[in-house]
């Protein structure tokens, strides 16, 4: 099974969604950096692979893609963080 997803954030935060109570799964960009350094994981780089998305919400749900060559790329700057796949094709 492959599950795909693109994760977006912007200078609003989780207080500022629509839905935050009862949240099951958190996958802030923004809080990533935080989150890794509390999961003693290395820190997120602009352009590098991810090898692992940690679940903010407190629930424990991370995305984790053990393969290397399907990883996507973290990408940051002009207030925005996210994940992003190209294909080679």
């Amino acid at each position: 099974m492959t599950l795909l997803f693109v994760l977006a954030a912007t200078l609003a935060n989780a207080a500022d969604l629509p839905v935050n109570t009862g949240l099951v799964l958190c996958l802030d960009a923004r809080e990533q950096s935080a989150a890794r350094s509390n999961a003693a994981l290395p820190l997120l780089i602009h352009l590098r692979p991810v090898d692992r998305w940690l679940d903010t919400s407190g629930a424990g749900r991370h995305g984790v893609q053990p393969l290397a060559a399907p990883r996507p790329s973290f990408r940051a700057g002009d207030g925005e963080a996210f994940l992003s796949r190209s294909s080679p094709h």
